[in-house]
C-alpha cells in the first residue's frame, strides 16, 4: 500500500504568530510496486482544534503553502495546534475490472502560540502651571486606550509611590481622579518659580501654609526666650 507523509516547515513550533499567518511544508508519497502516476493531490489546514480549515496551495510538486486564522475566540497568548492534513490519488496498473485507482493520506501536527500585542495608551495634556491652594490637592488625569485584541480588561495609574487605582471609562475616554499630598511634577514649576524646595526629612513641596506654621513656631519660641530672660535675677 503507498503512503503520502506531510511536513511542516514555518512556522517553527512554538513560535508566536499574528492571528492570521501562513503555514508552509511538503509532502513524500512513497508509492507501492504496480502503481501509476500520481492523479491528484491536497493539503488542508486546520487552524486550532475545532478551528476553521483552509485549502493550501501546491507551489511545486511536493511543497505546499496555506495562510488562514485561528477563530475569534481563541484567546490572545493562547497555544494552537495547526493541524496539515494531505491526500493523494495513484493509479493503480492492474488486471482489467479491479480498482485503479488508490487514495492514500497523511496528517502531522504543529503548534503555536498566538501573539498578544501590548495596548496602547496615552495620557491627555495637563495644564502647564497649577498652584495648589491647600493640600491634598484634587486633580484629573485623562487618556486613550487601543489594543489590536480588544482585550484589555482593566487599566490602572498610580501617583509617585502610591497604590494603584482603577480608571474609570467614559465615552472611551479614561478619568481618573487623584488626590496628591505632594505636587505632581507637571504641577508644581510656579512653585519652583517662587523658591520652594522639598523638605529633606519628607521629600514634600512646603505650602504657604507650612511657612505660617513655621513662622508661628519661631514667633512662640522668642517668646519663651524673652520670657526666660526677663526672670534672670
Amino acid at each position: 500500500m503507498s503512503t503520502i507523509s506531510v511536513s511542516v516547515a514555518s512556522p517553527a513550533a512554538n513560535t508566536v504568530v499574528p492571528r492570521q499567518f501562513q503555514v508552509t511544508g511538503s509532502i513524500f508519497i512513497q508509492r507501492s510496486p504496480k502503481r501509476g502516476p500520481i492523479i491528484s493531490q491536497w493539503v488542508s489546514v486546520q487552524f486550532g482544534d475545532g478551528g476553521p480549515v483552509f485549502n493550501g496551495t501546491f507551489t511545486s510538486a511536493t511543497t505546499w503553502t496555506c495562510t488562514g486564522q485561528v477563530a475569534a475566540n481563541v484567546p490572545p497568548a493562547a497555544f494552537v495546534h495547526v493541524n496539515v492534513t494531505a491526500g493523494a490519488s495513484i493509479r493503480v496498473l492492474i488486471l482489467p475490472g479491479e480498482p485503479d485507482i488508490e487514495d492514500v493520506e497523511g496528517s502531522t501536527v504543529s503548534t503555536v502560540q498566538i501573539y498578544n500585542p501590548a495596548p496602547l495608551l496615552s495620557i491627555n495634556a495637563v495644564p502647564a502651571d497649577t498652584t495648589a491652594t491647600q493640600l491634598p490637592f484634587p486633580f484629573t488625569l485623562t487618556g486613550t486606550i487601543s489594543d489590536a485584541d480588544v482585550n484589555v480588561t482593566s487599566v490602572q495609574c498610580a501617583l509617585d509611590l502610591g497604590a494603584f487605582e482603577n480608571v474609570t471609562s467614559v465615552a472611551g475616554v479614561l478619568a481618573q481622579g487623584l488626590q496628591s499630598r505632594r505636587r505632581p511634577a507637571p504641577l508644581h514649576r510656579a512653585g519652583h518659580r517662587r523658591g520652594r524646595k522639598p523638605s529633606p526629612a519628607t521629600g514634600l513641596h512646603d505650602g504657604p501654609s507650612a511657612g505660617r506654621r513655621r513662622a508661628r513656631s519661631r514667633h512662640g519660641l522668642d517668646h519663651q526666650l524673652d520670657a526666660a530672660r526677663a526672670a534672670l535675677p
